[in-house]
């Protein structure tokens, strides 16, 4: 079993034998101490010691070379320290004892003794404890008695008599003292005491001694008095009449007090009264103080009216009225922690909601402490703090990095998804081309094209799966133009009318003067679809789908509770449902990608997230309002822009058959399969490919072919060097090339906030062997006709 440690020791140790010291220290270790010690063998090394550090204990060897014990002890007392001196010797002389004890050791061990060392040490640490706590305790006393004899010369009290049939007035010498004269300097008269009496009181003292003979009752005033120095002091006077057997008044005798210093306390007592009162009331928050047993509020500052609004005689005349209105929820626990603080008598703190007069819920903070009288608690006290702000704070604060961290998620999850796609899109290219490629090269009543036209048909779906992908990730391209959300409800109204079916109504509630957007029209009418798909979902049985849109304003505090919202003029677009709702563990992952609440098979779990793909790559904001049978409302946040709306252009059907050329283009793929597809694509099409799997290949192709290069086909993405890195290097060399890029997946090279730069001709993966050869047609054409 592990002994308990007990308090340091400080020994300091002089012994000049080693094996000595040895057998001491281990006897205190042995009794458990944690030793701090030094050992010196001379009067300059002890003197040191004792100079330097604090000691518990002083031992010494009564027998050491070039210093004797005696010296050693006498230095020790020179030093004033009131600390065990214990000798310890191998002379077992009682002779020698006693002198060690008379020079002044506390104690005279034998070495053959040292199981008595521990003991003796602990004894006289004890006895040096009391001495210096006696010597504290005496010192108290001294300052005790001092403060009193103080106190009583401050209270400068001195008494009277007057004689009334000799008129003989008779002043103690603190009398003399406290009208400012010398004892025994003058003899007293009632004149001199009406002369130095403050001419403003002169008038009323007359009349209160004259009442009092008259009357023969004791009188009590105050009253200024001027003394030789002109300085003014006040009195406290009391006087009584002291009568004959015949009831006749022979002897006026009293006492006069200067009470000075205790009218100006009693000043600075009622201006400080003042000052508390005016602190308490500016307080936010109440000062209280109720009966430690029932908790019956006696006292309550004004605070508590306007705080909470009930009358502040509600507090004390209701039994139990604190406790009534004290939130259910928080009640048990505050009253239980207001009896541990009477039980523990100690300070305490907690927070809780109170009811208001006018039925709001307010956070108080509750500092309790106990005031005790006889070592019982008295009474309870404290201040209750309006915290409801702060309260209000916290819960943005929360709400604020929740969503904080649920951006980085999706921040994460989109640059995975994004990446994902890039590497499914090159894969899909591949597929899609060849089974074109495949299906043009057969006859129609081939067997092996209904094979075909599966894959081509599970590519396409794929490739859906993946541009969803690319939208949650924010890395497709976008076509924004301006538009009038209105419009594009009331263009999609029939469609979403057949959509969500009879049992739904569809409310549309469209705010005037609304304010236009710039977002792509594809896909903001996907956003719309996908909410509203997901809203009637939510309603099997049927229900109520709202469509709204309006003007908003989003202030600072909005924005700092719902982070990354920037301050500005917003489109709202909201989409409520009176479906069966969320609870908060799935509302927390509604917009990640492949999380579906719905049976397999159902759903792909990409509808939300595309929604806030397209939404945040638009430099909007998409929020979610959810609870369990209550329904949901997604709102969407656009910015507000200025300028006219955007007309839909008609499509242009592309051709059915394949376009043909016969220029040379430079390919750069990195991708195997794609770059093989796309020569054999473009080759089948009359045109002569030039090839590279990367940039540094492309550069030293271009140099070296002597020829025209009339169009560089180049995906993106690209290790070493990307495409538009490759182009800006080729421009100077080939500054009549044209160039198309290609990728599955957009970056900053060429794509800002999901639109292309001026100028840039964009093939998204994967495309069909008819896309890539119209697109390299359209690209050779249009440079012919600049």
């Amino acid at each position: 079993m592990t002994k308990k440690i007990k308090n340091p020791l400080h020994l300091l140790l002089v012994q000049d034998s080693e094996q000595d010291a040895a057998l001491i220290l281990e006897e205190f270790r042995r009794a458990g101490y944690d030793l701090k010690y030094k050992r010196v063998q001379t009067e300059e090394t002890m003197d040191t010691a004792m100079q330097k550090q604090a000691w518990d204990i002083v031992l010494a060897d009564y027998t050491i070379s070039h210093f004797d014990v005696i010296a050693a002890l006498k230095l020790f007392q020179k030093k004033g320290l009131d600390l065990p001196f214990i000798i310890i010797s191998g002379d077992t002389c009682e002779e020698t004892a006693a002198n060690a004890m008379k020079a002044g050791a506390h104690d005279y061990l034998s070495k053959a003794e040292l199981k008595r060392l521990v003991p003796a040490a602990e004894r006289e640490l004890l006895a040096a404890s009391i001495r210096q706590e006696r010597r504290r305790a005496e010192e108290e006393l001294r300052e005790s008695e001092a403060g009193l004899a103080l106190a009583q010369r401050i209270a400068r009290l001195g008494n009277w008599e007057l004689d009334l049939k000799t008129r003989h007035l008779r002043w103690s010498d603190e009398i003399y003292r406290i009208f400012g004269f010398s004892p025994n300097e003058f003899v007293a008269t009632s004149e001199l005491f009406f002369k130095s009496v403050h001419p403003e009181d002169r008038e009323f003292v007359r009349k209160s001694v004259d009442q009092a003979l008259s009357e023969g009752r004791p009188y009590s005033i105050d009253h200024r008095i001027c003394l030789p120095n002109g300085s003014e002091r006040v009195v406290h006077e009391q006087a009584e009449v002291l009568q004959n057997e015949a009831g006749k008044p022979i002897r006026l005798v009293g006492i006069v007090q200067d009470v000075t210093e205790r009218k100006q306390v009693e000043e600075a007592l009622e201006k400080s009264r003042q000052k508390y009162e005016a602190l308490v009331n500016s307080i936010d928050g109440i000062v209280w103080e109720a009966d430690p047993n029932t908790l019956q509020f006696t006292f309550v500052s004004k605070q508590a009216e306007q705080l909470l609004g009930y009358p502040l005689e509600q507090w004390f005349t209701e039994p139990g009225f604190w406790k009534e209105h004290i939130h259910q929820e928080d009640r048990e626990g505050v009253i239980a922690l207001c009896l541990k603080a009477r039980e523990e008598k100690r300070t305490t703190d907690f927070e809780y909601r109170m009811l208001a007069s006018d039925g709001r819920w307010l956070w108080l903070r509750n500092m309790v402490s106990v005031a005790l009288e006889s070592d019982r608690a008295a009474r309870l006290q404290g201040v209750m703090l309006d915290i409801n702000k702060g309260k209000q704070a916290e819960e943005a604060l929360r709400r604020s990095e929740q969503q904080f961290r649920q951006s980085q998620k999706m921040e994460a999850i989109g640059r995975l998804a994004g990446g994902i796609a890039h590497d499914f899109n090159n894969l899909l290219t591949g597929i899609t081309g060849y089974s074109e490629l495949l299906l043009n090269s057969l006859r129609p009543e081939d067997p092996m094209r209904g094979n075909l036209e599966e894959i081509r048909k599970a590519a396409a779906r794929a490739a859906s799966l993946t541009h969803q992908l690319l939208a949650f990730s924010r890395q497709q391209v976008l076509r924004p133009v301006i538009l009038d959300l209105n419009a594009l409800l009331a263009n999609l109204h029939k469609m979403l009318r057949r959509l969500i079916g009879e049992d739904i109504e569809l409310v549309t509630l469209l705010g005037p003067g609304l304010g236009r957007v710039e977002a792509d029209r594809g896909q903001m009418e996907q956003v719309i679809m996908n909410l509203v798909v997901n809203a009637r979902d939510a309603m099997p049985e049927g229900g109520r789908l709202i469509l709204e849109t309006a003007n908003e304003e989003l202030d600072e505090d909005y924005a700092r509770t719902h982070p990354p919202t920037e301050p500005g003029s917003y489109v709202m677009l909201a989409i409520s449902d009176t479906g069966c709702g969320m609870g908060p563990d799935t509302l927390a992952r509604i917009f990640d990608p492949f999380f579906t609440t719905k049976e397999q098979g159902k759903g792909t779990g990409l509808g939300l997230s595309t929604v806030y793909g397209i939404i945040k790559q638009s430099d909007g904001y998409i929020w979610a309002y959810s609870e369990p049978g209550q329904g949901t409302t997604f709102k969407v946040y656009l910015p507000q822009v200025q300028g006219e709306v955007s007309v839909e252009a008609e499509t242009v059907p592309a051709p059915v058959e394949l376009p043909l050329g016969s220029e040379t283009v430079l390919l750069v793929e990195d991708e195997d399969s794609v770059r093989n597809l796309v020569r054999t694509i473009l080759r089948k099409n009359g045109y002569t490919v030039l090839e590279a799997r990367h940039g540094a290949e492309a550069l030293r192709v271009a140099i070296q072919h002597t020829g025209p290069i009339h169009l560089m086909l180049t995906d993106v993405v690209m290790p070493l060097m990307s495409g538009r890195q490759l182009a800006e290097r080729l421009a100077p060399l080939r500054p009549d090339m044209k160039v198309i890029y290609m990728s599955g997946y957009t970056d900053q090279a060429i794509v800002h906030h999901g639109v292309l730069e001026p100028g840039t001709i964009f093939l998204q993966k994967p495309f069909t062997p008819n896309s890539l050869a119209c697109k390299v047609r359209e690209v050779l054409d249009a440079s012919q006709l600049t």
